[in-house]
């Protein structure tokens, strides 16, 4: 793992990369909102499948669980979790993953070969899919059921002496830095949300660049 170094007075501080995965390693958006609405379809109405693909794009960011925690909420019907949730998973498995090769590349130049993922896509899948591409340690990959803040509190907590950057690609992800108390960069070149990441961005006076080929250490 690289870690950039930051010069205060006497005290060098050590800046750790986290990066979130959909959206940032593979542009994976329109793929994950495709299986959303292919799984919900025998569920309800057309208009409620209609409001739960919108609101499952606009909360991006947020863990699989919470998503399908709030379907089966909306649309009744004894609407079984687990099963909804498994069902989803199978659908993004036998989904292609586009890598965005500009952000792969450029996570490798400033974390190395074994970074650390902070995502709200299934942590079974992400175990599977992330080491095609980095030599990653599972210790170091993090997903749902977990939720994204929760992760980032324990990491800061486990590294006082370091800051945390996070580099996500939803509002959902700003939310979580906000609640960790973490630094966050915003990606907005893959975004499902574009517009309205690049308006919170602008409004908490955060970074928010296309890819992180803009993204400048120094």
């Amino acid at each position: 793992m690289t870690f950039h170094l930051h010069v205060i007075g006497i005290f060098m501080i050590k800046t750790t990369y986290i990066y979130d995965v959909d959206g940032v390693v593979f542009d994976s958006n329109l793929n994950k909102i495709q299986a959303y609405h292919e799984l919900l379809l025998p569920l309800g109405p057309q208009d409620k499948v209609n409001a739960l693909v919108e609101n499952f794009r606009l909360n991006f960011g947020k863990t699989r669980r919470w998503h399908m925690e709030f379907a089966a909420d909306l649309l009744g019907n004894n609407v079984n979790i687990d099963l909804l949730t498994d069902n989803y998973g199978k659908k993004m498995e036998a989904m292609v993953h586009p890598l965005i090769q500009i952000n792969a590349r450029r996570i490798k130049e400033l974390s190395g070969e074994n970074p650390i993922f902070v995502s709200g896509s299934s942590k079974a899948e992400l175990d599977i899919l992330l080491p095609k591409h980095f030599v990653c340690d599972q210790r170091n990959i993090f997903g749902s059921p977990d939720k994204k803040s929760f992760v980032l509190s324990r990491l800061k907590e486990l590294m006082p002496n370091e800051t945390l950057l996070y580099f996500g690609d939803s509002i959902a992800d700003i939310e979580a830095c906000d609640v960790a108390g973490v630094d966050c960069v915003a990606l907005h070149g893959f975004s499902a949300h574009s517009k309205r990441l690049k308006e919170l961005a602008n409004k908490k006076n955060l970074l928010c660049i296309e890819n992180l080929e803009f993204f400048n250490e120094h």
